[in-house]
């Protein structure tokens, strides 16, 4: 059965879309939430986790101008899985906004891109609803298992 992990970073109601995103990719396949701690220390467990999935999605706060520092650290870390592990893993994320300022989103698909995985946008126009985020992790899964 296709795996499914959504890993994000906490905060502005964060883990509540991300088990939402879970529960819906729990529909179509095995999923699971990954929380990034906040010192930002990837455990060997969660490295695991992200190289066996067939879809990773990633989700943060968006009340910055750029991805949360801890994201950022797991793009710079991820490094060392290109071409290897993430390679045509299907990719997506999330940002729950706080303010109107700011998107991870952008950086979430370069990282993807980086590692070609291939990238599954939302595909509704409310970023925001839980609702629209089990749809949004059911999509993957459905896509993930399609594409192994």
């Amino acid at each position: 059965m296709t795996n499914v992990e959504v890993i994000y970073v906490p905060g502005h109601g964060t883990a509540q879309h991300a088990q939402a995103v879970c529960d819906g990719a729990a529909q179509a396949a095995n999923a699971n939430v990954l929380r990034i701690p906040e010192n930002g220390e990837i455990t060997d467990d969660i490295w695991n986790a992200l190289d066996a999935a067939d879809a990773i999605l990633f989700g943060s706060p968006a009340d910055q101008d750029d991805a949360p520092w801890q994201i950022r650290k797991l793009a710079a870390e991820s490094a060392k899985r290109w071409s290897q592990d993430w390679q045509d893993k299907i990719a997506g994320g999330f940002a729950v906004r706080d303010r109107t300022k700011g998107d991870a989103m952008q950086y979430f698909n370069q990282m993807a891109v980086q590692h070609d995985m291939t990238w599954v946008s939302l595909g509704e126009p409310d970023r925001n609803t839980l609702l629209t985020a089990r749809l949004y992790g059911k999509r993957v899964a459905e896509l993930a298992e399609m594409m192994n």
